[in-house]
């Protein structure tokens, strides 16, 4: 699959004050990525979260929080890091952002949010198997942090 790029979009702004609020995030500090995973998180899945983290570690200049949208827990999948913010479940930020990204008919997705919730990036698909994806979306991360410095 393919980058969308898009052009600030705010229909998840009410999504993300609403995790604000209920203390999950923290808007204007950094950027965030949203990782919908299959729905059972698998070992590509959690492959490239890793590959992320560590693309994302190797760019020091980059702050960047990732929320992964999965209907299973995390625990052990993952390491426990502070920016890795799993959906806790039965919060209605969780539900909420489940369906919005339902709503996109794919399998798997990558939304790119700059530090105020405005949506710049998407990438759909139905595996987050491709051998650059992770470096691919830090470097999309990097031309969102020049073109929006603020």
């Amino acid at each position: 699959m393919t980058w969308i790029r898009l052009e600030g979009e705010r229909e998840f702004i009410d999504l993300l004050h609403l995790g604000e609020k209920e203390g999950l995030l923290r808007l204007g500090e950094s950027y965030l990525v949203v990782v919908q995973s299959h729905p059972n998180p698998c070992k590509v899945c959690r492959s490239f979260c890793i590959d992320l983290l560590q693309a994302l570690d190797n760019t020091a200049s980059l702050k960047a929080n990732l929320l992964i949208a999965a209907d299973s827990p995390l625990q052990g999948m993952l390491p426990e890091r502070p920016e890795i913010i799993p959906l806790p479940p039965r919060l209605p930020f969780a539900n909420r952002i489940q369906k919005s990204l339902a709503e996109f008919s794919f399998d798997v997705s990558i939304l790119l949010f700059d530090p105020y919730g405005s949506l710049w990036f998407a990438w759909v698909g139905d595996e987050l198997d491709a051998p650059s994806l992770a470096k691919e979306t830090v470097q999309w991360l990097s031309y969102l942090d020049i073109q929006c410095p603020e």
